[in-house]
């Protein structure tokens, strides 16, 4: 229902807006803008969509020789996209590190975005990809405002945002969802997402994975929630 209530029509209006931009029509920002707000709630759309899907168990996952530390560094480099402020860097294993995961499912982007977000002063985000005998780890470090001890337990609830974040943080555009996901995605996989933080010292997030998802299937339906 929602959709077809509400992304079908949001991507007509996508559309239109594009056929405007490339016509010329005037003013050229309104198109941009009709575009870009577009994207954003489409974006919006994907994720709720998806984390329904995860928590009712209606996403099969389609696990396949991934590279984690691949991924990591095209999470690194859309992450620079967005920022000015901060200086994103991967460290990784010389060899690449491959499992069987359904890469369209890992939303390391949402961890590159989320620790952009919760340093709004800038500063380093820091990627860490490591492998062993059990499984492969990817932690996202970044040096922001931090999460008070008694707010760190419920980061990973649906549309949960840390009150006490300050408004510079608030202010950022987001509904809660982004690592609410990221955990439903490390569960989905047979894996474990944990966050420790300080406030004003940061926050660390640990995405542990085993190297296959036990017992996930291999068909179905596949939705995109990477950007």
């Amino acid at each position: 229902m929602i959709e077809h209530e509400l992304y079908t029509p949001l991507m007509g209006i996508r559309g239109c807006a594009q056929l405007l931009k490339r016509r010329g029509a005037q003013p050229a920002w309104a198109a941009d803008a009709i575009v870009a707000e577009a994207d954003r709630l489409a974006g919006r759309l994907r994720d709720l969509l998806a984390a329904l899907a995860l928590e009712e168990g209606r996403w099969p996952l389609r696990p396949a020789p991934t590279a984690l530390d691949a991924l990591a560094r095209a999470a690194a480099a859309a992450a620079r996209a967005r920022t000015d402020r901060h200086a994103v860097r991967v460290e990784a294993p010389p060899d690449p590190v491959v499992g069987a995961w359904d890469r369209e499912a890992l939303a390391l982007g949402h961890l590159l975005l989320n620790a952009v977000d919760y340093a709004p002063d800038g500063g380093e985000v820091r990627v860490r990809v490591e492998a062993d005998a059990d499984g492969a780890r990817v932690a996202v470090v970044d040096q922001g405002v931090g999460i008070p001890p008694g707010e760190l337990p419920r980061v990973f609830e649906r549309f949960y945002r840390v009150a006490a974040a300050g408004p510079a943080v608030r202010a950022r555009q987001g509904q809660g969802l982004g690592l609410h996901l990221c955990r439903l995605v490390a569960g989905a996989h047979g894996g474990a997402l944990a966050a420790e933080s300080a406030p004003g010292a940061g926050s660390t997030f640990s995405l542990a994975l085993p190297y296959a998802p036990p017992g996930a299937a291999t068909a179905g339906p596949q939705m995109n929630i990477l950007q």
